[in-house]
């Protein structure tokens, strides 16, 4: 705060990036979680015996990646709004 008070905005800014954070270690957290043993995980493995490992694998992370940053951006929304 300042003299007068008001929170400065880099205070609010790093308040916001602290706000973030937890919602993406926590989204993550829970698709690893989830997501561990499904059939998705199966179906990957089979995919990786008929196709290139390399691109299974790249594809898989790919998608886990994109999931992951749509979760935490959706979690952090809706976070902002309670």
């Amino acid at each position: 705060m300042d003299a007068a008070g008001i929170n400065s905005g880099s205070e609010n800014e790093k308040k916001g990036n602290l706000g973030f954070i937890h919602a993406f270690i926590a989204s993550i957290s829970v698709i690893i979680v989830s997501e561990l043993g499904d059939k998705t995980f199966f179906i990957a493995a089979i995919m990786a015996m008929r196709h290139p490992r390399l691109t299974v694998f790249v594809g898989a992370v790919f998608a886990l990646g994109l999931m992951t940053v749509l979760s935490g951006k959706n979690s952090h929304m809706k976070l902002e709004e309670n």
